[in-house]
């Protein structure tokens, strides 16, 4: 919490003057760590901190029942979603109760995600009567907005996987309102026949809203990644696009001379964004990010 003093007379601060104390959050620099499930050794999902090196860092579990801090009749906490404000590290993740995934909730810590405290939740399966339990969050913060953050949600089907997202949104990112309707609906395309589930959220450079999706074909046997697109920030999302598929051939073709710093695509590459490139079926593939050439001369 960013605090300020608020002075309503005339001149100079002055000794034993009555002062206003106001609060303001703000989001700050990323955090140089990353928040990721992991099972431990106990076989259940908790939340751990991971270094920029991939390390464990503290090495124990720092959110879920491994920490002690999961709440009570918590068996599990998963996909965790921070956000970095200027006083604290906060992490949101949904709550597994031993029956459904009964809620999202978040955690706060005041020494960079080493330690947290209670969690607090904030929207839960009952009040969207939603019996089979929720899933998420994929949060994401939109600067300038009257209510700059959001999650994206699902509600889960009989098959424990939603087909449509909702919107959450907040002001202080402590009180959350679920709005009306969906900002996302599956579509009709056996890769996501059987359900989709949120990831994240972030925004292109043509200035467009995505949120990224794991998808399920209707056995839910066979998994694949999609993004939709939206020209707000609420949505909604149009139609979903199939990224990559275990059950598919590459998407194209790169053509380069070994040794050297190009390569001819065969589709069409996106500037600042990723691609996997695989150099044989047999070699481990590569992550390659497309840049835009700034031309000095």
């Amino acid at each position: 919490m960013k605090l300020r003093l608020v002075w309503s007379g005339s001149g100079a601060f002055a000794a034993g003057g009555t002062y206003t104390v106001q609060g303001e959050k703000k989001v700050v620099e990323s955090s140089p760590f990353y928040f990721l499930n992991g099972n431990g050794t106990s076989a259940n999902y908790n939340i751990w901190r991971f270094d920029g090196f991939g390390f464990a860092n503290p090495s124990n579990a720092i959110i879920g029942p491994l920490a002690s801090d999961a709440g009570s009749g918590i068996t599990l906490v998963a996909q965790p979603s921070p956000v970095k404000l200027s006083d604290q590290t906060c992490v949101f993740a949904m709550r597994f109760n031993g029956t459904i995934w009964t809620d999202i909730a978040y955690w706060d810590s005041f020494d960079g995600g080493v330690t947290f405290g209670s969690p607090t939740s904030v929207i839960t399966a009952a009040s969207l009567s939603a019996s089979n339990g929720i899933i998420g969050p994929a949060l994401y913060v939109v600067p300038g907005d009257t209510s700059p953050f959001k999650i994206l949600l699902g509600i889960r089907g009989a098959n424990s996987v939603p087909t449509a997202l909702r919107l959450a949104t907040s002001a202080d990112c402590s009180s959350w309102t679920v709005q009306a309707g969906n900002v996302f609906t599956q579509g009709a395309d056996t890769w996501q026949d059987g359900g989709i589930v949120p990831s994240s959220v972030y925004r292109r450079p043509n200035g467009n809203w995505v949120v990224t999706m794991n998808t399920y074909n209707a056995s839910l046997a066979q998994a694949y990644g999609a993004y939709a697109e939206a020209t707000s920030p609420s949505g909604a999302f149009g139609a979903a696009a199939l990224i990559a598929s275990p059950y598919t051939t590459q998407v194209g073709t790169l053509t380069g001379t070994a040794g050297q710093n190009t390569g001819t695509s065969s589709i069409t590459a996106r500037l600042n964004e990723p691609y996997m490139v695989f150099r044989a079926a047999t070699k481990p593939p590569a992550l390659s990010l497309p840049l835009l050439r700034v031309d000095r001369r």
